[in-house]
C-alpha cells in the first residue's frame, strides 16, 4: 500500500483535521505573548492561531473517540484502517499538545 493510499483510507475529513494539526504546529514559533493586534499577521498569530488550538484539540479527540467505538463492531480490513487512523490521529493530537501546552502554561503564569 502506497502512502497515496494511506492517506485516501483515512477519508478527506480526517486528512483536512490532520493539516490542520500540522499548520498549528508549525505556526506554533510564530505565536508570542501577549497577544497583539497591531497588524494583520500579528493578529492571526497571537489571536486567532492560539484561539484555533483549543477547538482543533477537541474535534481531535473526539473524532479518536469516535473512531474507537467504530473499530469495535468493524470486520478485519476495517479494523486495520480505523486502527491505522487512530495512531495518525493520536500522534497528531499528541504533536499539536507538545508544541502548545508550553504557550499556553506561559499565558496562565
Amino acid at each position: 500500500m502506497t502512502i497515496t493510499d494511506r492517506l485516501r483510507s483515512l477519508g478527506p475529513l480526517r486528512i483536512a483535521l490532520l493539516s490542520a494539526v500540522v499548520v498549528l504546529v508549525v505556526l506554533r514559533p510564530f505565536a508570542v505573548s501577549p497577544p497583539t493586534a497591531a497588524t494583520l499577521p500579528a493578529l492571526i498569530h497571537t489571536v486567532i492561531v492560539p484561539a484555533l488550538v483549543p477547538i482543533v484539540v477537541a474535534v481531535q479527540g473526539f473524532d479518536l473517540v469516535m473512531t474507537a467505538v467504530f473499530r469495535v463492531d468493524a470486520d478485519s480490513h476495517e479494523r486495520q484502517r480505523l486502527t491505522r487512523c487512530l495512531r495518525i490521529g493520536g500522534a497528531g493530537l499528541v504533536l499539536v499538545l507538545l508544541a502548545w501546552v508550553p504557550y499556553f502554561l506561559g499565558q496562565a503564569a
